[in-house]
């Protein structure tokens, strides 16, 4: 038993030190400093996108189907008025669904009726149409779901725009963290600017503590059904400085 338990520790250590080996390994070999910024801006929405569903109820299958049909359609009549062309819409697969009653147990028993729903986006290059088309897809019978996305034609610009401000910014605030350790900086050696530095600091196995991601949550961009007056367009980087010593 003692035999056995000392070849365990022994196997033990081995593959203890073999992992350490192996993560500093994948650290770099000169010391460095890591910078997270973040740029944005608020801009004024030119374009947006609405999804919404058309959903009809009946106890027989194909006069839900055809309610729908009709809904579909008289949808379509209005938002053409409205100059919408049919290729600002995307449809979406209709879908059938069986609803049954339930006992208290939830256990499904006969069938109420028959649920025909499909989804529908539509895409505006401008926005002096959506308060028009928001106020007839709630006054549309069978319309449910409405989320609205906003957004600018120039994001990509913008953008751009935003991850050179933030360089400027990585590099001042990594020239002040090098000075207070009384070193200074001397290159680039990496940089990211996707929102998620986590897979290029695996590989000098640094630990995800050392880089905030909360942040992007809370940089999504809001659903909502009323038109804003700004979105936020935001970018972060996350640089990783060479430090001369």
């Amino acid at each position: 038993m003692k035999t056995t338990h000392g070849v365990i520790v022994v196997l033990f250590w081995l593959m203890s030190i073999t992992a350490m080996q192996t993560a500093a390994q994948a650290l770099p070999e000169f010391p460095f400093v890591t910078v997270e910024v973040t740029s944005e801006r608020q801009v004024q929405p030119n374009q947006a996108s609405l999804s919404f569903q058309l959903l009809t109820f009946d106890n027989q299958a194909d006069v839900a189907s055809e309610q729908l049909h009709m809904s579909v359609t008289t949808m379509l009549e209005q938002l053409t008025k409205l100059g919408i062309k049919t290729e600002q819409i995307t449809s979406f697969e209709i879908s059938k669904r069986a609803k049954r009653k339930r006992d208290d147990d939830y256990n499904s028993l006969d069938i109420l009726g028959y649920e025909v729903r499909q989804a529908f986006k539509l895409e505006l290059s401008e926005l002096s149409q959506y308060s028009d088309i928001v106020n007839i897809l709630y006054k549309a019978e069978h319309v449910q779901d409405i989320e609205s996305r906003f957004d600018h034609s120039e994001r990509e610009q913008i953008s751009a725009e935003l991850v050179f401000d933030a360089g400027k910014k990585a590099k001042l605030k990594a020239q002040r963290l090098a000075k207070g350790l009384g070193v200074d900086i001397e290159s680039v050696f990496a940089i990211n600017d996707s929102g998620s530095f986590n897979n290029a600091l695996a590989s000098f196995a640094v630990a995800d503590r050392y880089v905030q991601y909360g942040s992007f949550a809370r940089k999504a961009a809001p659903i909502t059904v009323f038109e804003p007056q700004f979105i936020e367009i935001s970018k972060t980087i996350h640089v990783i400085y060479k430090l001369s010593i």
